[in-house]
């Protein structure tokens, strides 16, 4: 009996391989040239080269933060990674260089003002973004002497001065030099535009105080 079931199913056996051989071959030809072509995409897009393009500001991207295949990189990934690490970027373009290169173009901001803290001058953007310490080449822009708190680079200030100051450069006339902005008491402020003082308090509207 057990024999005559093993012959059986023997026979079931190679009737199916007869059938099915074709089919059984096409995928295994199938199976081996697909992983013959991912092979060769992992050596051909495998990512050796990480081109930075930035100016005034060094980035360190992590290893883990890109893969080692080209092909892999999530772009819009990385690009928020590096625009969350570096508060001082305004924004970050990323390039698959095909086969193996990838392009980090970095923008970053632009200071409106200089501030002073306890510590130090720095520069902040239009959105009170701390850039960094105030160098030789921004003495032109107006300074906000309020002497803050030190803070570190990259930092959003949200003294109530320096909000209003700011928006009130950004609707000010090229024609007019804004040399300074002191704090006279909690309200009031003086400004100095070309060799005029100009007092104005922070409920003012300040496109109104700019006009």
């Amino acid at each position: 009996m057990h024999k005559k079931n093993r012959r059986n199913l023997h026979l079931i056996v190679t009737y199916i391989v007869r059938k099915y051989r074709q089919v059984l071959f096409t995928l295994l030809i199938s199976f081996s040239l697909c992983l013959t072509v991912y092979e060769i995409n992992l050596n051909i897009f495998k990512l050796k080269k990480i081109e930075v393009i930035a100016r005034g500001i060094e980035i360190h991207i992590e290893q883990e933060m890109i893969p080692n295949q080209l092909l892999f990189v999530n772009s819009q990934k990385l690009r928020t990674q590096l625009l969350n690490q570096y508060p001082q970027l305004a924004d970050v373009n990323i390039r698959k260089k095909i086969p193996d290169t990838l392009v980090i173009t970095l923008e970053t901001r632009s200071p409106a003002a200089r501030v002073s803290t306890n510590r130090r001058l720095i520069d902040v953007d239009e959105q009170a973004i701390v850039l960094h310490s105030s160098l030789d080449n921004s003495a032109s822009l107006p300074v906000l002497d309020f002497r803050l708190q030190d803070v570190a680079d990259g930092t959003k200030l949200t003294d109530n001065r320096v909000v209003y100051c700011l928006k009130l450069l950004s609707g000010l006339s090229t024609e007019y030099m804004l040399a300074n902005v002191v704090s006279l008491n909690e309200v009031t402020l003086r400004a100095k535009v070309s060799t005029t003082d100009i007092f104005f308090t922070q409920e003012a509207n300040p496109k109104a105080t700019a006009a």
